[in-house]
């Protein structure tokens, strides 16, 4: 355990008995996420969320409902105890996962706002490498740092990741700004940082019950909505072989342009997103690409997964003096070429045959594992 200050060691204390004595809470839930040094968020959510917090669960921590901000009776997200579910309201599908099969060693899913905050409070307290300070600039507000280290708060427990970035020295750390209220010393936001990101989480209109309500979560599941198995088609490897689905998409130029118009031998598809760490580290090397190949050649167009502001996009382009086509949000695309991890690199051939898909990034073996797809391809056009 790092020696931390007698007020700041109070203060913790005093934040997680308040933690551990929830059991029922009502509230408005936050998030904005941002790219470090700008003021615009790229991307904002408002949800309603009903926590129930149950110590002796030990995957989420909590039953829980979160609903759309304007209308308390659209489930987007519920967690029964067994079940967990997920809703698109747009698309009219609903996912469902049960936690408690055995093969499920470890849920991916994030924690409800106040359980997370219990786990973190509590890694801070027990661990042996973190600095921790209050803000200058208000006194309820604790600045977490963690030096070389990738830490996760989204479960019940925080914990420490690996992260090939982290490995290599390319990040900082992790730094949290905890902020709790006066009188309760309940937290009522998080901000984390790590590398170019910032996510700030608030929290509102918090209502508390001692009692734990009866609640009937399967009323808030929607019918005649399309099942797990229709809904999600987690079988991409399909693709290979195929010729690459249409495309049509804008560029933040506001240029519409098609998988058609991309003329090069071969072409680069990448699905990505600002608010994706491994994709960001992937932008130096696909600068260096641009410029190894001629256009000609080859041909390299990122896409946008989230709805994020055009400034900001903009901005990052500018910031990052990104050489190769960017364009906005287009679902349908990461639909049909069935993306579900990002980053997600296509490699084409003259005749737009996927060839090649790559996911995740790691610097140095991804960048290799690409540049040999598009010279292996690029010679059996010659």
């Amino acid at each position: 355990m790092a020696t931390l200050a007698g007020e700041i060691l109070e203060c913790l204390n005093k934040i997680l008995n308040a933690l551990y004595e929830l059991r029922y809470l009502n509230y408005v839930f936050n998030r904005k996420k941002f790219i470090v040094g700008t003021s615009v968020p790229i991307s904002e959510t408002e949800s309603f969320f009903r926590e129930l917090i149950d110590p002796g669960d030990l995957k989420i921590g909590a039953k829980f409902i979160e609903t759309l901000a304007g209308d308390p009776d659209k489930m987007i997200r519920l967690y029964d105890g067994v079940i967990y579910a997920e809703v698109d309201w747009q698309k009219k599908t609903m996912f469902t996962q049960n936690l408690m099969l055995p093969m499920l060693q470890r849920s991916t899913i994030a924690s409800p706002f106040f359980t997370r905050m219990k786990g973190l409070v509590k890694y801070v307290l027990e661990s042996d490498r973190v600095e921790v300070s209050f803000s200058d600039s208000r006194s309820c507000t604790l600045k977490v740092i963690f030096l070389n280290q990738l830490i996760s708060s989204l479960g019940r427990k925080t914990a420490e990741e690996f992260s090939p970035s982290f490995m290599m020295g390319k990040t900082k750390g992790t730094e949290f700004e905890i902020q709790w209220d006066q009188k309760s010393f309940l937290p009522t936001s998080l901000q984390t940082m790590i590398s170019e990101s910032k996510t700030l989480e608030t929290v509102s209109n918090l209502s508390i019950g001692k009692l734990v309500p009866d609640v009937d979560f399967k009323s808030f599941l929607p019918e005649g909505f399309i099942t797990p198995e229709a809904s999600r088609d987690l079988r991409p490897y399909d693709l290979i072989g195929t010729r690459g689905p249409a495309l049509s998409m804008t560029t933040t130029g506001g240029n519409k342009i098609s998988l058609e118009d991309l003329k090069g031998k071969v072409t680069l598809l990448q699905f990505t997103s600002l608010v994706c760490g491994p994709c960001r580290l992937s932008v130096n090397y696909l600068k260096k690409l641009r410029k190894s190949f001629s256009q000609e050649d080859l041909s390299m167009i990122s896409l946008e997964r989230f709805e994020i502001p055009e400034k900001a996009i903009d901005d990052y382009i500018k910031e990052q003096v990104i050489n190769y086509l960017y364009c906005l949000t287009f679902e349908q695309a990461f639909d049909a070429y069935k993306v579900n991890i990002l980053p997600t690199f296509f490699i084409l051939d003259q005749e737009k045959v996927i060839r090649t898909r790559i996911t995740g990034y790691e610097i140095n073996q991804t960048d290799q594992k690409i540049t040999d797809c598009i010279k292996r391809e690029l010679k059996s056009n010659q």
